[in-house]
């Protein structure tokens, strides 16, 4: 199992070394937790909260529960805001070019009826 993981790291090490620019697009970047934030920043810019998952979760997370394996609260989240928006743009709603919503109503007889059809399939 160990060596698996080892053969996983190359390309990402190879991929931060290529690339020149980095951009992470997301409509979520918190789906679940504040904690989900780390492996976006950590590909984008990782001296912003370091390459350790673990002293991140230990900085912003209360761990608790069974073994102390549980978050049960949120830490400096000031900070964690602070740093989040220091590389991250927002969009609100109002940049948004969409449409207006847009019906059409179809009227039922202009549906053919199954026997219509199956006289067409026939003839093919």
């Amino acid at each position: 199992m160990q060596g698996a993981r080892r053969k996983g790291k190359p390309l990402p090490r190879a991929a931060r070394k290529a690339a020149r620019y980095r951009l992470g697009l997301s409509g979520t970047p918190m789906p679940h937790s504040p904690l989900d934030v780390y492996a976006y920043f950590r590909f984008i810019d990782a001296t912003i909260f370091g390459w350790s998952y673990n002293r991140f979760r230990q900085h912003f997370a209360v761990m608790g529960g069974y073994q102390n394996h549980q978050v049960v609260a949120y830490d400096n989240l000031d900070e964690l805001n602070r740093k989040f928006y220091s590389v991250a743009f927002a969009c609100g709603k109002d940049v948004l070019d969409l449409r207006r919503r847009c019906t059409s109503r179809t009227p039922a007889n202009s549906v053919p009826r199954p026997a219509e059809l199956t006289g067409r399939w026939n003839g093919i």
